[in-house]
């Protein structure tokens, strides 16, 4: 099955697991997988409550120089070793629109402002 949503990059600076900084990284969402999970009550006549939760990974290269050379591209992990990103929301999403959240929500993380 073909993927419909073009690949994007994006540039974000930071430091990997093993200590080795990258000011110019070029950054692409490698994975993204949403789950819902729905919670009924005994109560028959109340709603089930809804909750949505986006999980991805990111791969990156060093820099646009790396990445037209054709170098490995590597996937992100933080320093505990965690590769798979993770944020919650609400509402109906399209995997465009989620392309686009995974990518403010990394920035946000390696900003240290996501939550």
């Amino acid at each position: 099955m073909n993927n419909p949503i073009a690949q994007t990059t994006f540039e974000a600076t930071f430091t990997d697991a093993y200590g080795v900084e990258h000011p110019a990284a070029v950054c692409a969402i490698a994975a993204i997988s949403r789950t819902e999970s729905c919670h009924f009550t005994s109560d028959l006549a109340t709603a089930g409550e809804t909750t949505a939760n986006c999980y991805y990974s990111v791969r990156y290269w060093h820099n646009a120089e790396a990445l037209a050379s054709g170098a490995k591209d590597l996937l992100y992990s933080d320093k505990e070793g965690i590769g798979q990103l993770q944020f919650a929301f609400t509402g109906d999403k399209t995997l465009t629109e989620l392309l686009s959240d995974c990518q403010a929500h990394f920035i946000a993380i390696l900003a240290g402002t996501a939550q």
